[in-house]
């Protein structure tokens, strides 16, 4: 009997086909099969990938929320101020409106709980949660608005990269890492 190189099914020896799924069982093939190594089981790089990974999105999220947060200074000197005023209305039947100052400190808590990410800080890893469930409430209850290009691509960046995050931070393997 000689395993197929494609599916493993086992077939006579005289086969020149895979009776599974129509493989060449030629010599080459076979001989490929038998030389190629066994994968192996040691995952100890896996972590450290994820960890990489996992930093590179914590500290892109920080820039991308700084970005936003800076993005209508930026914004208002590339167009004219009435068009400006046009592309970023907001707040029409707004539940809530918060003060200016609720920016600044919620960025700051944002930066201060994305330092804590990248030492795996379990209360920072609360305080992120806590940031992300606050800023979806508080787009919801903002009111409908407008937002220039530039907000609107920061924003979806800012949502995917904080979402990968919370994945990632409360699933296996960086999960063990928050003590």
């Amino acid at each position: 009997m000689k395993p197929c190189p494609s599916c493993g099914r086992e077939n006579d020896d005289a086969a020149d086909v895979c009776s599974a799924c129509g493989t060449q069982l030629t010599s080459t093939n076979l001989a490929r099969r038998e030389a190629a190594p066994e994968p192996s089981l040691d995952t100890s790089e896996e972590p450290e990938a994820e960890v990489r990974l996992f930093k590179r999105l914590v500290i892109g999220s920080a820039v991308i929320s700084v970005l936003t947060f800076l993005a209508p200074s930026i914004e208002d000197r590339l167009v004219s101020e009435e068009t400006y005023r046009l592309l970023t209305w907001h707040g029409w039947e707004a539940l809530v409106e918060l003060p200016a100052e609720t920016g600044w400190l919620s960025l700051l808590l944002y930066l201060v709980a994305a330092y804590g990410l990248c030492h795996f800080s379990a209360s920072a890893r609360f305080v992120f949660t806590l940031l992300v469930g606050f800023f979806a409430v508080a787009a919801l209850l903002a009111g409908l608005g407008v937002l220039t290009a530039l907000s609107t691509c920061l924003g979806d960046m800012f949502w995917l990269a904080g979402g990968a995050i919370l994945v990632m931070a409360y699933t296996r393997p960086l999960k063990e890492r928050f003590a």
